[in-house]
């Protein structure tokens, strides 16, 4: 498992994915931070995620990873703050 990469799929969603897309995913190690939640992941449809999904590893590089994880790292700060405000405020 790599640091970044395509999130790691239950067995059900496995099975629910195009050969094109199984193919290219299974050439990459799965990732514990993964693009699609800087995506929106609970706003992607399945094939939105997939191709995602496509869209990292056609561009993976380490660079490419560093700014993924500085999204990531600034994303759920800012996440935290705003939940630090509400339990200071409210």
């Amino acid at each position: 498992m790599n640091f970044v990469g395509p999130r790691p799929l239950p067995v059900f969603e496995e099975n629910k994915i195009d050969v094109k897309y199984k193919l290219k995913r299974e050439s990459v190690r799965p990732g514990l931070l993964s693009p699609w939640i800087l995506d929106g992941y609970h706003r992607l449809s399945f094939d939105e995620w997939m191709k995602s999904d496509l869209c990292y590893i056609e561009n993976k590089s380490f660079i490419y990873d560093l700014k993924i994880s500085l999204k990531l790292f600034l994303f759920s700060f800012k996440f935290f703050l705003n939940a630090l405000k509400e339990v200071l405020t409210g």
